[in-house]
């Protein structure tokens, strides 16, 4: 079925009610992260939450006739700390309670490897129905192409897609990612659904692109960056149908309501869309809140005798790390990595941490909680790496990352106005002279698999098993006025 509906129509069709037809309410969330019990901002999230609300929005529905279904579009595990709590089997169970119908493969799925996701596979409790359309597994991951949903006589197809984006695909070797356009049309193609819904794990400009080469999606639910879209994106297929792109934040920040009416004859009609903040004067559901207590106390005894709730200080307002500009809280990570280590210069990218510290309180979970990655459940967390470079190279490498990167770069030691005047710790580069830099470990295994930038990777470069978020927390820690300290950062930078 194709959603046939004009710019203007949306506006009717939102503000009508439909007598005939069946009605079909999509709850749906993407990017939780673990993120258990709040999201950045504090006042809002909560699985417990999200699983009331979710219960109390199905049950309404219900007393109206309507069909229900609940989907997630990816990154429902890898990302904050609570995630390790059980080596990842926790944040697999409350997946499960939130009782979600499908649920579409994402890139921080795979990036523990494929034997992780095989394990939880194996267990009742964990085994996640996901879909991804464009991800071949030589492992049962419990993922297809896309689920059918029969639900009061209709037949619902969700296709699933993922990221192929290149920083992401050697996570999850040696399984195989394609572009995403063509076993999304295919598998769709096949199955003559009353509805048609991609669950994207691609993010928000990529989901325009799918929808503008496949002919037979209806209804796009989407994820990975992480977008609060409070109305609808409306894309245009190759027959010019329109069709709405939905995504709902991150962190369990959000819910999104969609509702929809397929009518006995004709087009497929929006009712109402609206993304619900998860607000924390709302009712929890306890047994999510008892087992989300559980995978605390664990967690808490992993980082024993460090108090993740001891309040370390409080900050004036929100500082965060990933943004197209370096921020302040950008700059002093980059500076601890390099000072760790006793670089010449520290680069790093902003979208492999954590979100940012949010006005408040600040305690030592959310210090930790800015690197909260790995890549096993041995090691405590990502590394630094250091590698060594000539001027000249370093030169070629700096200019590489400012033309490729999609996000923002975190610079310590490194000033510019362009690549000729580059100059470390005040004083221009000279081309012969040997310097050492920081990586994070994220940085260097991803950039060890882009054919365009390994060789500025080699093996002579070294992890010096310095846990990247213990260094980070340590320098905080050691500070008398933590505010003052992120203000003066770009300030105290070489020009």
């Amino acid at each position: 079925m194709s959603l046939k509906i004009s710019a203007i129509l949306v506006l009717v069709i939102l503000s009508t009610n439909f007598a005939n037809g069946k009605v079909l309410q999509i709850l749906h969330t993407n990017d939780l992260h673990s993120f258990w019990e709040h999201g950045f901002d504090k006042s809002k999230g909560g699985y417990a939450r999200l699983k009331a609300m979710m219960d109390s929005l199905e049950a309404e529905g219900d007393s109206k006739g309507w069909v229900t279904i609940r989907l997630d579009a990816g990154d429902f595990s890898e990302g904050s700390l609570d995630f390790f709590a059980g080596n990842g089997s926790y944040s697999y169970r409350l997946a499960k309670m939130l009782n979600y119908d499908v649920v579409a493969l994402g890139n921080h799925e795979f990036v523990m490897g494929l034997n992780a996701l095989a394990a939880h596979a194996k267990i009742p409790e964990e085994r996640i129905p996901l879909v991804a359309s464009n991800f071949e597994s030589p492992v049962d991951i419990n993922l297809k192409p896309g689920r059918i949903i029969y639900r009061s006589g209709l037949k619902i197809a969700v296709v699933g897609a993922t990221t192929d984006e290149k920083e992401y695909r050697w996570g999850a070797l040696p399984a195989l990612i394609t572009a995403p356009m063509a076993p999304v049309q295919h598998w769709l193609g096949e199955q003559n659904a009353d509805i048609n819904i991609a669950l994207s794990h691609l993010g928000l400009d990529a989901d325009i692109n799918l929808v503008r080469e496949s002919k037979f999606i209806d209804l796009v639910i989407g994820g990975h960056t992480h977008d609060a879209l409070e109305e609808p994106v409306y894309g245009l297929d190759p027959d010019k149908n329109i069709v709405p792109i939905v995504q709902a934040g991150s962190h369990a920040e959000y819910l999104g309501r969609i509702v929809v009416e397929l009518p006995q004859k004709g087009s497929l009609l929006l009712k109402s869309y609206e993304l619900l903040p998860m607000s924390h004067e709302l009712p929890e559901d306890q047994t999510i809140k008892d087992e989300v207590n559980r995978g605390k106390k664990e967690l808490n005894a992993l980082f024993l005798p460090l108090k993740l709730d001891h309040v370390i200080g409080e900050i004036t307002q929100d500082y965060v790390i990933a943004d197209p500009k370096l921020t302040p809280l950008a700059c002093y990570v980059a500076n601890t990595l390099r000072e760790a280590v006793q670089a010449d210069a520290a680069l790093d990218l902003g979208e492999l941490y954590g979100k940012g510290l949010a006005q408040g309180k600040v305690t030592v979970g959310d210090i930790l909680n800015l690197q909260p990655h790995r890549y096993d459940f041995e090691t405590k967390g990502w590394t630094i790496y250091t590698c060594k470079y000539t001027g000249s190279t370093l030169r070629s490498l700096v200019n590489l990352a400012f033309r490729k990167a999609e996000n923002a770069i975190l610079l310590s030691g490194i000033a510019h106005k362009n690549v000729i005047g580059l100059r470390i710790d005040g004083n221009r580069i000279v081309d012969s002279k040997i310097y050492k830099v920081a990586f994070s470990e994220g940085v260097v295994k991803a950039a060890r698999h882009q054919f365009y930038v390994n060789k500025f990777f080699p093996n002579s470069c070294i992890d010096t098993k310095i846990v990247i978020k213990d260094v980070i927390l340590q320098k905080i820690m050691s500070e008398t006025d933590f505010n003052y300290r992120l203000d003066r950062c770009l300030q105290d930078r070489a020009l």
